[in-house]
């Protein structure tokens, strides 16, 4: 009996998980497998995790035949390496490349992280030579992060040869037909052969899905679920789900016919909270400070005006005693009186007097 393992799509991540492949190793010793089939298509993705992968195959114990059936590119062709035997599709490719990554950090984090990704490019090619890949041929391939095709990847030592079709044979006993029957007509062989498919199709369909709050799985192809989306009630996608509304979270999923025909998103109400004391008192601290501004904003106003019409006053008394003054002087001096002197004149003509009185 053989064992299968698939590797499709991104390796690490999101895609396939080293522990799956772990666990399916486990079950392979455990059922002795002869033989463990790699199926590989994957334009590969985390170096960690594909080295964990190909560690697992090589010292699984059990022979590992490597089938290349459409990429293996990145570090899905170090994965493959593990093969005691590497077959690939005629139309199959192999692409192999220098280890890189994304980073940041001062100029000798980089360093650092330069160094560490030369170490791993080396590691990485060296297990290329180790398989018996020809170092002159697959170097610039490597560096150039070429494409192979099939014959290419045999040629440079990637691959052992290609993959053949399969081909159907009937062949009719005339000797046995009136005495045995078809192994296919026991039951027990037909059960035995849909209980390994079940198995297999547990191991290699790994479906979305979403739990309503009801208990139902609507399970379906792809990443995301939206309107137009066909939704089933079994992780093989064959039983369409029953019609109605199944609740997940905030949104509600409508189904008709195993279609999501609506997908409703409740709004979330935002409660108000209730100021704390501590709010209150200073609200309350802050709009008295606001009155008591106001009142003497409207106090200075009020004062200002009282001075404006102060100042207004003493003007006009000024004007009215400047006005007298003038008249005074010149009624005074028509009449041939004394003429009126401020006391700045009188000091100057007391000043004038003494000089000459006591001068020499």
């Amino acid at each position: 009996m053989d064992a299968h393992i698939f590797i499709f799509g991104e390796v690490g991540g999101f895609g396939v998980d080293e522990a799956d492949i772990l666990r399916d190793i486990a079950q392979a010793k455990k059922d002795k497998a002869e033989t463990i089939i790699v199926q590989i298509s994957s334009f590969g993705g985390y170096v960690y995790s594909g080295k964990a992968i190909y560690n697992a195959l090589k010292t699984s114990g059990i022979p590992v035949r490597v089938e290349i059936i459409g990429q293996a590119f990145s570090i899905a062709s170090y994965i493959a390496m593990a093969g005691d035997e590497i077959l690939i599709a005629e139309k199959g490719e192999v692409m192999i490349h220098p280890a890189w990554t994304m980073t940041e950090g001062n100029a000798e984090q980089l360093r650092e992280q330069a160094d560490e990704l030369e170490k791993m490019s080396n590691e990485i090619f060296a297990v290329y030579l180790e398989r018996g890949a020809d170092e002159e041929i697959i170097r610039p391939y490597f560096d150039e992060e070429r494409i192979m095709t099939a014959q290419e990847a045999i040629d440079a030592g990637l691959a052992t040869g290609l993959l053949e079709p399969m081909k159907a044979v009937a062949k009719f006993n005339h000797n046995n037909n009136n005495n045995q029957k078809s192994k296919m007509d026991n039951p027990n062989v037909i059960d035995k052969v849909l209980a390994k498919l079940n198995k297999l199709m547990k191991h290699t369909i790994k479906n979305a899905s979403i739990t309503a709050e009801s208990g139902d799985v609507l399970y379906f192809e792809g990443d995301v679920i939206e309107v137009g989306t066909s939704v089933y009630s079994d992780e093989t996608l064959e039983t369409p789900i029953a019609d109605g509304d199944y609740v997940e979270g905030d949104s509600t999923y409508s189904v008709a016919e195993g279609v999501v025909t609506e997908i409703v998103v409740a709004e979330e109400e935002e409660e108000e909270e209730a100021p704390s004391e501590e709010i209150v008192a200073l609200q309350a601290t802050i709009d008295e400070q606001a009155a008591t501004i106001a009142e003497l904003t409207a106090t200075m106003e009020s004062e200002r005006n009282e001075q404006a019409e102060i100042q207004k006053e003493l003007n006009a008394i000024k004007k009215t005693l400047v006005a007298e003054k003038i008249k005074f002087q010149k009624n005074r001096k028509s009449s041939g009186g004394i003429e009126f002197e401020s006391v700045a004149d009188k000091m100057k003509r007391l000043q004038a007097e003494n000089s000459k009185k006591y001068k020499g």
